[in-house]
């Protein structure tokens, strides 16, 4: 069965035409570099959407984290020397960290429920820290509430600082139970790849032998007989 596949495909190239040969050739060829190209891309592609969300999301919460230790030690150095630089330094971090707040994930969808509910706390939480701290900013040493409402502001940053080391760590953790769940795939499309690689590199070469035995040699022949016949010589 195989064997009359076989002699009907020989037989079907043979009745083409050159012309139509070498499109079919080119077209086969091109096929193959487009789906070579196409393989990498599709590995390129489940690695950079598989884990550069995951990448994104540690970044954020340990830029978040980083924010709030620097403002909560820029606020103890403002309040320590109460100087023009240390001012600069404490309101330069306070916009660090809103930024920081800002661009925490907060897409239920994305990062699940419990992510999602603890960025949801941190927001509110500083939303309230940040109204209590500029108001402090108005009062004076001499104000009877002054050191009341100083340690309030401490408990308030330790409290954000607390919820920014959880965030942190229940992102990582997130971030490995992806890995495990996805790794077997990290396996599974190389493999595919270079079978690809490998399935490309024998069309190709069947792709050769093919135009030696179809064009390359029957030219040869033809120029060989040519030439017999320009020397009179009819017979081999």
């Amino acid at each position: 069965m195989n064997e009359k596949k076989t002699n009907r495909l020989r037989w079907f190239w043979g009745t083409l035409s050159l012309q139509k040969k070498i499109n079919y050739i080119t077209a086969s060829g091109a096929a193959v570099i487009i789906l070579s190209i196409l393989a990498n891309f599709m590995v390129a592609g489940f690695g950079m959407r598989g884990f550069s969300s995951v990448l994104r999301s540690n970044s954020q919460s340990l830029a978040f984290w980083s924010a709030m230790e620097n403002e909560k030690n820029a606020f103890a150095s403002y309040i320590r020397e109460e100087t023009k630089d240390s001012r600069d330094v404490y309101e330069k971090a306070c916009q660090d960290t809103k930024k920081a707040v800002d661009q925490l994930p907060y897409n239920y969808k994305k990062t699940g429920r419990y992510q999602y509910a603890k960025v949801w706390s941190i927001r509110n939480m500083y939303e309230n820290y940040s109204a209590y701290r500029d108001k402090f900013q108005m009062l004076t040493r001499e104000d009877p509430d002054y050191t009341e409402q100083l340690y309030t502001i401490y408990r308030l940053q330790g409290y954000l600082t607390t919820h920014a080391g959880q965030l942190e760590q229940m992102t990582v953790k997130q971030g490995s139970e992806s890995y495990e769940r996805n790794r077997y795939l990290l396996v599974i499309v190389p493999a595919a790849s270079l079978l690809w690689g490998g399935a490309s590199l024998l069309f190709v070469k069947l792709l050769n032998s093919s135009i030696h035995r179809s064009i390359i040699k029957p030219v040869v022949e033809l120029a060989e007989d040519s030439s017999r016949i320009g020397k009179k010589r009819f017979f081999r």
